[in-house]
């Protein structure tokens, strides 16, 4: 998993991973666009990736120790 995340991170163009996490999520919360979901009024099959792909990463570092 480590040799697979520096892969990514040169495959990407990542040098900061913090700053490339909330850059990606101030792009979905831009594409929300004010709706409470990006289905509109009910989530989506759309809401529950983007949550899951969020999720792990953001409580991974928020329990992170630095």
């Amino acid at each position: 998993m480590y040799f697979d995340s520096k892969k990514l991170k040169e495959k990407h163009n990542i040098g900061d991973e913090r700053a490339a996490l909330y850059e990606a999520a101030e792009t979905w919360v831009d594409a929300l666009k004010g709706r409470p979901f990006l289905g509109g009024s009910n989530p989506n099959l759309a809401d529950l990736s983007v949550h899951m792909a969020f999720f792990a990463p953001l409580r991974t570092l928020y329990l992170a120790k630095t």
